[in-house]
């Protein structure tokens, strides 16, 4: 199963790489990344200046540059405390992965028995569960390694959130 957090952060790299560059879970923990700053490349600058003048052109286009960096500095808090949790699990030796899995599971079940009105609440935190532990299969069921890849995804996130003016 290929790595999906790697497959983005290796997407991004053409514009941002993490800083420190990604490497032994072991040795590494997802504070390295959080209040840390990515490095941009030259295609950074470019598109930088693209989208500064494409979003400054009227007030309706930067009111959706506003708008898409307040959703990417949102999904930046979520990550970081996502990795912040299973860094802190992963620490502790836990075996998070057949937790989520069960989880996973008892809100499907739920899902089934649920009056309609709850039935997409929970199939969307079914959803979430399912690719949390997609992730951590991915990763070869290390938290730590995917705590570590979800903090670095944070960090280009953030500097991609200054791509939109706000």
């Amino acid at each position: 199963m290929s790595d999906p957090i790697v497959d983005v952060i290796s997407a991004l790299n053409l514009l941002v790489a993490p800083q420190p560059a990604l490497g032994d879970s072991s040795t590494q923990t997802p504070t390295l990344w959080q209040g840390g700053s990515a490095s941009t490349n030259t295609a950074y600058g470019v598109t930088n200046t693209l989208l500064q003048t494409l979003f400054t052109a009227s007030g309706d286009l930067t009111s959706v540059s506003k708008s898409i960096n307040t959703g990417v500095l949102a999904s930046v808090d979520v990550l970081n405390k996502l990795a912040t949790a299973l860094g802190t699990v992963a620490a502790q030796g836990a075996s998070i992965q057949s937790t989520l899995a069960g989880v996973q599971q008892a809100l499907s079940l739920a899902q089934t028995l649920a009056p309609g009105g709850a039935t997409a609440t929970l199939n969307q935190g079914s959803a979430l569960f399912a690719k949390l532990t997609d992730l951590l299969t991915a990763c070869g069921g290390d938290a730590k390694k995917a705590a570590n890849e979800l903090a670095a995804l944070a960090q280009l996130l953030k500097k991609i959130a200054d791509l939109f003016p706000h």
